[in-house]
């Protein structure tokens, strides 16, 4: 399984792997067996109305088992999961979910449950006359400094045949990095 993005190791601050929390919808007459396993977390929630109570579970990869390995798993449920990775608040105005998820780290063999602080808790960044850049992943570093010390600074590349290749998350640099002063 590959990691979602890469983190600093609460425990060691060597670069560990990040895995998002998977949240499931699930219905009200469903809500005791997912209180009382083992594998979910039960989260409930008014949302937007004061009426309805709406009911989450969280899943932790790495922290238990595949959900196809859980042989109690409503079968209902195994494909209605979505990863997180985006904010959803509720009406008081806090974060529910989005970044909740599993960290692991090979050096120190760190495995916890772990609240994303994106993106203080980036591994890859660098700080430059006060501002912060950062990266995802390794392979999204290394695209961002080949384009910041290339002099043609390219977004789109074409190939021979015509196709398109472009990294979108390079048209979202601040110029402040962009700088000729800030290649190196």
């Amino acid at each position: 399984m590959e990691a979602d993005l890469q983190i600093k190791c609460t425990n060691c601050n060597h670069p560990a792997d990040f895995f998002f929390a998977s949240i499931i919808n699930v219905k009200k007459k469903d809500a005791n067996y997912f209180s009382k396993s083992k594998h979910f977390v039960l989260k409930k929630d008014k949302g937007w109305s004061s009426w309805k109570t709406y009911y989450y579970v969280w899943y932790y990869p790495m922290l238990s088992p595949r959900l196809e390995n859980i042989s109690d798993f409503p079968d209902e449920y195994k494909t209605g999961h979505r990863k997180g990775g985006f904010s959803y608040y509720d009406y008081q105005g806090q974060v529910l979910y989005g970044s909740e998820g599993v960290l692991v780290c090979s050096f120190c063999k760190t495995l916890e449950k772990h609240k994303l602080d994106w993106p203080r808790d980036a591994y890859f960044q660098l700080e430059y006359k006060g501002k912060t850049l950062w990266a995802y992943d390794r392979s999204y570093a290394l695209k961002l400094l080949a384009y910041i010390r290339s002099d043609g600074r390219k977004k789109r590349v074409v190939s021979t045949t015509g196709h398109v290749t472009q990294d979108y998350f390079l048209r979202k640099i601040p110029g402040h990095f962009q700088a000729k002063k800030a290649r190196d």
